[in-house]
């Protein structure tokens, strides 16, 4: 009869065999070596492999779910490596970020590659094709935006562009930028189609009439709807460049005495390198207005602030903008150069120095050759210690220009710029 442990199990296994007998053979093939002897050490640093794996997926789990990359992203962006822009400008598209809009605008200055261009005008029609709430812009943004100032992704894009090409006088940039846009046409998303419409109604030109016609069989009725608008834009701004015939020109000439062409003082060498206690005093001032400045900083109310009855307002609101790096203030600061006080244009002149937008090259220079002494002194030297690299190419392009007079003070600045440094 067979023997019955106490749990009910017989003894005819070998494995089961205290004694090694019960089981015959089989039990041979488990006595074929001696067995491995785990030390204490070796639990450990197989713990400690264990413990890095855990900690390495984890950090890498919470990197790309819970870890802000939009700064991230924005920081490879000012790396000088097109397929680095490349990448980045793609990533911050598909993040949708309004944080983005302004680096991406900023990186078609530094840049003409024609990738970094496609991949950052594309980035910023995915991320001005939603509302600030993520929700898709063509449904129509949320009431709830107005008022508080969240302003739409989509203006803000348009607004960036406008800086970078309306305001530039650049007709090649214009043109280009418009082609990188009218991609967009093209885009599987409704959203991007209906903004690539509505921003060629102010950027687009003849070479977009042919996707904006196709654009005109859209399936969607807000795409159609907006390349419309912008053919009919297009053809407007055409007709109003067209050239003059005989009988218009005839028709436009007035009398040369009842219209007397004011004249500016001539145009000189520009001061000497030296800078001028006017603008020493700004630098001065400049420096000390940090120490008074307090978040939050609130852009909208110092845009508000340039148009101020107050001129001391709108001096210190282009100074506060320049302080803070705001370069989208550019467009806003512009105007200033023909204000009534020369306190706020002297300001206003320092202040786009110290912004160093390309945007701000050809209005400094127009400025400068109507200006008195002291402000030219501020304009060169505001033009002096721009470095951005698309300041430098406007400047070139002015240089070669056919008005000689903006030509000298662009090559000036060229020369003594490479002098200093």
């Amino acid at each position: 009869m067979e023997q019955k442990n106490p749990d009910g199990y017989g003894y005819g296994h070998g494995y089961d065999d205290p004694g090694g007998t019960a089981g015959g053979g089989d039990h041979d093939k488990y006595l074929k070596g001696p067995a491995p002897i785990i030390t204490v050490d070796d639990n450990r640093a197989r713990n400690r492999v264990a413990l890095f794996l855990i900690i390495l997926v984890t950090a890498l789990i919470t990197f790309y779910f819970l870890v802000d990359k939009v700064p991230i992203y924005i920081k490879m962006m000012e790396i000088d490596i097109p397929e680095v822009k490349v990448f980045a400008a793609s990533e911050l598209g598909d993040s949708k970020d309004k944080r983005a809009i302004w680096p991406l605008a900023n990186t078609l200055t530094g840049s003409m590659d024609p990738a970094v261009w496609e991949a950052s005008v594309s980035a910023l029609l995915k991320i001005g094709s939603v509302c600030p709430d993520g929700s898709p812009r063509g449904e129509g943004c949320p009431t709830t935006e107005v008022g508080k100032g969240d302003t739409s992704n989509a203006k803000l894009v348009g607004e960036s562009l406008k800086i970078f090409s309306g305001e530039t006088y650049d007709d090649g940039y214009r043109e280009r930028l418009s082609s990188y846009i009218a991609l967009g046409l093209k885009d599987n998303s409704v959203d991007v189609r209906i903004l690539a419409a509505q921003l060629l109604s102010y950027f687009g030109n003849e070479n977009n009439v042919e996707l904006l016609t196709k654009a005109l069989k859209d399936e969607d009725p807000r795409v159609r709807s907006a390349a419309k608008i912008s053919l009919d834009s297009i053809k407007g701004r055409a007709a109003k460049n067209a050239p003059k015939t005989p009988d218009d020109e005839d028709a436009a000439k007035v009398p040369t005495h009842l219209t007397p062409i004011p004249k500016g003082p001539k145009i000189g060498f520009p001061p000497a390198l030296s800078p001028s206690k006017t603008f020493t005093d700004l630098e001065s001032e400049f420096k000390e207005l940090g120490k008074g400045l307090a978040p939050p900083f609130e852009f909208e109310a110092m845009v508000k602030d340039l148009s101020s009855g107050d001129p001391k307002a709108r001096a210190k609101a282009a100074m506060t903008i320049a302080y803070l790096k705001q370069r989208r203030g550019t467009i806003y600061i512009l105007p200033l150069l023909r204000d009534p006080e020369e306190s706020v244009r002297l300001r206003a002149g320092f202040s786009l120095g110290e912004l160093d937008n390309f945007a701000s090259v050809r209005p400094l220079i127009e400025a400068y050759k109507t200006a008195g002494e002291e402000e030219r002194l501020v304009i060169f030297h505001s033009l002096l210690k721009m470095d951005d690299p698309a300041v430098k190419r406007v400047l070139s392009e002015v240089s070669a220009g056919e008005d000689p007079d903006a030509a000298k003070v662009a090559a000036i600045v060229l020369y003594f710029g490479r002098k200093i440094r």
